[in-house]
């Protein structure tokens, strides 16, 4: 007679039960890793969402100005404020936004005519320049 015998059998179960049950902490953990990489791909899909519509608003105030004013300054009171959680581009909440320029030298210094905006999204954080 040709085969296996039952306990030769059992045996193979008992092995492949214990190798699998070694390979669970690996398998986990990969998969952790693998929803970790997915959710930060979707925050910073969301915030180049964000950045996406800024860009295109502040070229529509440039191109289309209403008269009433520097179109820098319209665009940036638009924005939000420095720690408010806003909504007009999508929800986001601005870190840093102050006006700048730079020197001969290429160093940033303060200024007037370049607006530099921080903004984050669930943790992911882009600084934006939007001039003149």
């Amino acid at each position: 007679m040709t085969g296996f015998t039952l306990i030769e059998i059992i045996v193979t179960i008992i092995i492949a039960a214990i190798v699998g049950v070694m390979m669970l902490p690996l398998t986990g953990a990969s998969l952790r890793g693998s929803a970790e990489s997915l959710l930060r791909a979707e925050r910073q899909a969301r915030l180049i969402d964000v950045v996406e519509t800024m860009t295109a608003d502040f070229r529509f105030i440039f191109s289309n100005p209403d008269g009433t004013g520097d179109p820098l300054d319209t665009f940036s009171a638009k924005v939000g404020n420095v720690g408010s959680n806003t909504t007009a581009y999508g929800t986001y909440r601005i870190v840093e936004k102050r006006l700048i320029g730079f020197d001969s030298n290429h160093n940033e210094t303060s200024g007037t005519n370049i607006l530099k905006l921080t903004i984050e999204v669930e943790g992911s954080r882009v600084t934006c320049l939007f001039g003149q």
